[in-house]
């Protein structure tokens, strides 16, 4: 098609410098022809039918192979005509800053082909994107097509964007009534992207009339978004020279050698699973019941959807889920997999595990790979900074995985073939937040983990549901996992899950079936449940409890009872050796406790595990920890210790592979409390004579309560409940007694208790019940709508619309955990008016940071993992808004500006701590200890 003069003047992009520039009809093309390549080259199989299944069924003239052609039509002609807007006179007109040359060579250009700009009252009232929708709208196009131009910056436009008398207010923006230029230019470049795309006049007739469904919408509006990006990059498709119309490269060429030079892989699942042995070949060990129960039942299903594996702690979850995934990807054509785990620590655990797992799988597939590791401290992650950025050192023959470089952005990462990253970048699915579309992309492409499902509370569980309710719509494959999952839980995540899809008619009653372990799965319109006969690995625990008499968070330095009261038992228990691990509720406790029996057992027996470390010695602890204490490998050299008590918080709760010989814990929740006791006796191995039994002591429980940090973090009903069921069992037998009391404890009707405590606990029950109404009220402000037709009449109009504020002021469209406000700092030390890191971070003997310049990427990614988190004292918004201005102050005085140039540092505050490693803020005390990490203490006090 030979286009116009007119057409050829409109420009699409322009250099910030020089006089580099791009026409709209060469946007376009290039556009399309990236469309081209990622359907064809990148997007698998089943995410594409989710574009398809919409053709088909808004269109009785479709089968769905023959949809699957539309549907590549469709996507290419959107991708192509998604800057149509950008041929109006407030687009074409507008000021280009900083080159006001430029911006007046094109305006001349203009006015010479004859589109001459009236004047406008508000230039900026229309957005293009905005205005693309509405030139397909305006030639018979329905909403839900049109939609997925008008939100290819990242936001579907309102009701009241999209309104006619909105557009019309502003007919010299649009030039829609100037039809002889700018209505006739429109006209032409609309036909141009049909042309592109290849689609004759009667699919045009079709697609004008398509009612897509909302899955669907979302899907093309990712994929535009994702083509608008690759097609942007300058450097890839470089911009022409002044009065230059013609490329010196072919289009095709141009777009062929940027998608070679940017290398995104599609990774296509094999049948191998079905011939293989998956544990042997993928994990080289021998599989257990669950973990053969778990590939049967994924082998037989045809349709994946649910699969929720219910197992005891040690048992293979991990790698079963992976072989499911396997599996499942190959059965439902995805192209990926997310595995999402409760928070940062657990994905950097799991990292080196989940990379071995898909290098060997993309032996197999003999590819290279993209892998990414998401979630806000992924840098800092050394295994992962070590991955190779490009292929050069694999053999293609072999095939490996690559941090391919295209993926390292926030709002990229996701779309790597394999990812591991927090369970937050799946929630998140559910927020009203920028560019979601991506984001469901980047799921919709893949099978999706999700660890340790019980352990999210009211406010994340409706974001997990609402996940789950997309997931379902797109028949993504979906993988939870846990130890201790209430039945009712269960039922919920179903329920979700299945509310997300049209044939949503499985018999759902299934989902009460006791027995442990147990795998529940949906396939297609049906579920289904498999029992598991357990392995022999239960163990009887002997319980006791251990009341206290004071509270260590009050208690007076001298006075701390329950320090004794360990100590006394631990004397008793240890004198033949033994490792103990001591789980308690909060991070003052912990310290304290840690620090007491490191008075009586020597600071070498005793190791602190908790949030308050910064990030380098966190991550030091855990590794420690975990070499010395951790399953037995064959890589695993490390003697276990002698002697080694380990106190730590609930980052010792999930996806923590430890193994103690004796147990204390705080009192929590039923579910919470049987994780921490799966880590007692958790592997074979042979242990001190006095320790061969398990025992598990609980503490945190008082003749009158509960310590109060147990009911400030829980709340007193569900410690009444553990309390309660456990009291008079003197044994506990894992696996057999996880279900029942697990059920038991989350029973609506609540447990039986005594006469005089009845009352405490129906206070204690409805606060409970209105504490969780207040957060699933709160949650649903802010969550995206379900994926059904009737939703704001079948189009994403009004999808991400944000605008209340959470009551506290936080805005919460923009985190999925109910968490308080909290202030990162980074931690350094000043000696002699110069700055170093903290004395046991320095390897180069005392080398002083310059403050003068940004620092080398090395030095900077040292300081950017010496984050830590102040604490709960700093939360309430008067507090921490002090303390970020005299920060601030502080910082800009000791002349640290420079370092906000580093990518690694920009936006960090700095807490420099004197030559006793401590420092005054917001009216407290802080002093860092390597052993015993961030303790803060009210100005004066010690």
């Amino acid at each position: 098609m030979l286009l116009s003069q007119q057409a050829k003047a409109l420009w699409a992009k322009a250099a910030k410098s020089g006089g580099g520039w791009l026409p709209l009809y060469k946007h376009m093309e290039d556009a399309a022809i990236v469309a081209e390549l990622l359907w064809d080259n990148w997007l698998p199989p089943g995410t594409k039918d989710i574009v398809a299944r919409a053709i088909a069924d808004g269109s009785a003239c479709f089968a769905l192979e023959d949809a699957r052609a539309k549907a590549r039509k469709t996507f290419i002609f959107l991708a192509a005509a998604h800057d149509l807007g950008k041929a109006t006179p407030a687009f074409q007109y507008k000021k280009i800053y900083p080159n006001a040359e430029i911006g007046e060579q094109l305006a001349e250009r203009l006015k010479r082909a004859g589109l001459i700009a009236k004047r406008m009252q508000d230039p900026y009232a229309i957005h293009h994107s905005l205005a693309s929708q509405a030139i397909l709208e305006r030639r018979g196009f329905t909403r839900a097509i049109a939609v997925v131009l008008g939100g290819h910056h990242g936001k579907p436009p309102s009701i009241y964007d999209i309104d006619d008398d909105n557009i019309n207010a502003y007919p010299n923006n649009t030039g829609f009534k100037d039809k002889a230029a700018w209505g006739a230019a429109q006209s032409e470049l609309f036909n141009y992207a049909c042309q592109l795309a290849d689609m004759p006049v009667d699919e045009e007739e079709l697609l004008r009339t398509l009612a897509l469904d909302i899955p669907a919408q979302v899907i093309l509006s990712g994929l535009v978004i994702m083509a608008d990006w690759l097609a942007s990059d300058e450097n890839r498709f470089p911009y022409l020279d002044g009065n230059d119309f013609n490329l010196k490269i072919p289009v095709r060429k141009r777009a062929a050698d940027a998608w070679e030079n940017i290398g995104l892989s599609r990774w296509a699942a094999t049948e191998e699973w079905a011939k293989a042995d998956l544990y042997k070949t993928r994990f080289d060990k021998e599989a257990r019941p669950v973990q053969k129960a778990a590939v049967a039942v994924a082998a037989a299903t045809k349709a994946p959807g649910l699969f929720i594996v219910e197992a005891p702690m040690g048992e293979g979850k991990t790698e079963a889920a992976l072989a499911v995934a396997e599996i499942f990807a190959q059965k439902s054509g995805r192209g990926g997999l997310f595995f999402a785990l409760p928070t940062q620590a657990t994905s950097d655990g799991i990292f080196v595990r989940f990379k071995n797992w898909a290098d060997k799988i993309a032996k197999v597939a003999g590819g290279i790979y993209s892998l990414s590791l998401a979630h806000g401290k992924a840098r800092l992650n050394e295994e992962y900074r070590g991955l190779k950025a490009h292929p050069q050192g694999i053999e293609d023959a072999e095939g490996g995985v690559v941090a391919q470089a295209w993926f390292s952005g926030r709002k990229k990462s996701l779309l790597a073939d394999f990812v591991v990253g927090t369970v937050d970048q799946a929630l998140m699915a559910g927020l009203r937040q920028k560019h979601q579309a991506m984001r469901h992309l980047s799921l919709a492409n893949k099978v999706v983990i999700i660890d340790e499902c019980h352990a999210y509370d009211a406010y994340m569980s409706q974001y997990l549901y609402k996940a789950l309710n997309w997931l379902g719509a797109y028949r993504v494959p979906v993988i939870l996992l846990s130890a201790t999952l209430p039945v009712g839980k269960r039922q919920d995540l179903i329920n979700a899950y299945k509310g997300g899809q049209a044939e949503n008619g499985a018999n759902l009653s299934l989902a009460f079936m006791r027995g442990y372990p147990i795998i529940t799965s949906t396939d297609g319109g049906e579920a289904g449940q498999t029992v598991v006969a357990p392995s022999e690995r239960g163990i009887d625990v002997s319980l006791s409890w251990l009341y206290e008499d004071a509270d260590i968070e009050t208690a007076d330095e001298g006075e701390l009872p329950i320090i004794e009261k360990i100590a006394d038992i631990l004397d008793e228990y240890l004198s033949g050796g033994g490792c103990v691990g001591i789980i308690v509720n909060t991070v003052r406790r912990a310290q304290k406790i840690a620090q007491g029996l490191a008075a009586r057992y020597g600071t070498e027996n005793v190791r602190l595990l908790h949030s308050r470390f910064i990030g380098a010695d966190r991550v030091a602890n855990e590794m420690k920890i975990r070499e010395l204490l951790g399953a037995p490998t064959k890589e695993n050299t490390v003697k276990r210790p002698e002697k080694l008590i380990v106190v730590g918080t609930q980052v010792m709760e999930q996806s923590l592979d430890v193994d103690f010989d004796l147990l204390f814990t705080d009192i929590c929740p039923m579910d919470l409390l049987l994780q921490r006791i799966g880590r007692l006796h958790r592997h074979e191995r042979p242990r001190p004579e006095k320790l061969r039994k398990a025992v598990c002591f609980i503490t945190g429980a008082q003749k009158e309560g509960f310590e109060a940090g147990a009911e400030k973090i829980y709340g007193k009903y569900l410690l009444f409940n553990t309390q309660q069921l456990l009291l008079s069992k003197l044994v506990l037998n894992l696996p057999a007694d996880i279900p029942g009391l697990v059920d038991a404890a989350y029973d609506p009707d609540g447990v039986d208790v005594a006469p005089d405590l009845q009352a405490e606990y129906a206070e204690a029950k409805h606060r409970q019940e209105n504490k969780i109404k207040e957060k699933t009220n709160r949650a649903d402000q802010f969550q995206i709508f379900k994926p059904g037709k009737g939703e704001n009449l079948g189009t994403l109009i009004d999808w991400l619309d944000i605008g209340v504020n959470d009551p506290t002021g936080k805005r919460a469209e923009a985190t999925v955990r109910d968490t308080d406000n909290s202030l990162e700092v980074i931690v350094l030390q000043k000696r002699r008016s110069k700055v170093y890191l903290l004395p046991w971070l320095d390897k180069s003997g005392g080398r002083e940071i310059s403050r003068e310049r940004s620092p080398d990427e090395d030095i900077a990614a040292k300081l950017a993992a010496c984050t830590v988190n102040l604490p709960g004292n700093f939360s309430s918004p008067k507090v921490i808004d002090a303390a970020i201005g005299e920060l601030e102050q502080n910082n800009i005085d000791e002349g640290l500006s420079a370092w906000q140039q580093s990518p690694w540092l920009k936006g960090e505050l700095f807490l420099l701590l004197d030559e006793n490693l401590s420092a005054r803020l917001g009216g407290y005390t802080l002093k860092y200890d390597e052993k015993y990490g961030l303790w803060v203490e009210k100005a004066g006090e010690e």
